[in-house]
C-alpha cells in the first residue's frame, strides 16, 4: 500500500488520556515525515478529512462510529486507538501505537472495506450507519407490527418490539444481544433480527 503522507487525528476529549495519546501520535507521525492535523472537536469540523491519506480516531467505538459518516464522504480509511469502555473496532491499544504506527506510515497495512447501511427517515433526511439501524414501535409498552419489503415484495412480517438491521461489523452489537448471528466483518450481507418477537418461529434473516 502507499505510504501515508498526510493524516488526520480525531481525539475524544471526554476520554481520559485521549488528548495526550493524540499528541503523542502527532509527534510520532511528524518524526516519520508525515503531515498530521489534530482536532478534539467532535464531530470533526466540516472538511477536516478532505485530502487525508488516513484518519486515526482516539476514543471508544462510539467515537469511531460517528467519524465514519465523515470518512465515507472523502473515502478516507480509518483506524482506531482504544480509549474508551468498548474497543471492539479499535485497531491499536495505546501501548501498541509506538510499535506499529511507523510501519503503517511507511505503507505496511491492508484496508478492510466494510459495508454500511444507507437510510432515510419519514422527513427525507438521509444518513449512513456502520453498525446497525434499529426501528422500534412509536408507543412504549405496546407490541409493534412490522412488515419488511424488498423492491415491493414482502419478505417478512413481525409482531415485536422492533427490528435490528445490522451490517456484519455491527453483528456483535445490538444484533447479537437480540439473539442474532455473528457474521464475518467483510461478508456482503445485511442481518435482520426481530426484538422480542411474539412468536416461536421468528428468527434472524
Amino acid at each position: 500500500m502507499k505510504p501515508l503522507h498526510s493524516i488526520r487525528i480525531i481525539a475524544n476529549a471526554s476520554k481520559d488520556g485521549a488528548e495526550k495519546a493524540a499528541l503523542d501520535l502527532r509527534k510520532l507521525a511528524e518524526a516519520h515525515g508525515a503531515e498530521a492535523s489534530t482536532t478534539v472537536e467532535f464531530p470533526p469540523p466540516d472538511g477536516f478529512l478532505e485530502g487525508a491519506d488516513a484518519c486515526f480516531v482516539v476514543g471508544g467505538d462510539g467515537t469511531l462510529l460517528n467519524v465514519m459518516r465523515e470518512a465515507v464522504l472523502y473515502d478516507v480509511p480509518v483506524a482506531g486507538i482504544r480509549h474508551g469502555q468498548l474497543g471492539f473496532l479499535a485497531t491499536f491499544s495505546p501501548e501498541e501505537m509506538h510499535q506499529k504506527i511507523p510501519a503503517l506510515l511507511e505503507g505496511s497495512y491492508r484496508v478492510s472495506r466494510r459495508s454500511m447501511l444507507s437510510y432515510s427517515d419519514g422527513q427525507g433526511r438521509s444518513n449512513r450507519a456502520l453498525n446497525d439501524l434499529v426501528i422500534k414501535s412509536g408507543t412504549n409498552g405496546r407490541l409493534g407490527r412490522f412488515s419488511v419489503f424488498e423492491e415491493q415484495e414482502q419478505v417478512a412480517e413481525y409482531a415485536c418490539d422492533g427490528i435490528v438491521f445490522s451490517t456484519p461489523t455491527g453483528s456483535t452489537a445490538y444484533n447479537l444481544a437480540a439473539g442474532g448471528p455473528i457474521a464475518h466483518p467483510e461478508a456482503q450481507v445485511v442481518l435482520m433480527t426481530p426484538i422480542s418477537a411474539h412468536t416461536l418461529t421468528s428468527r434472524s434473516v
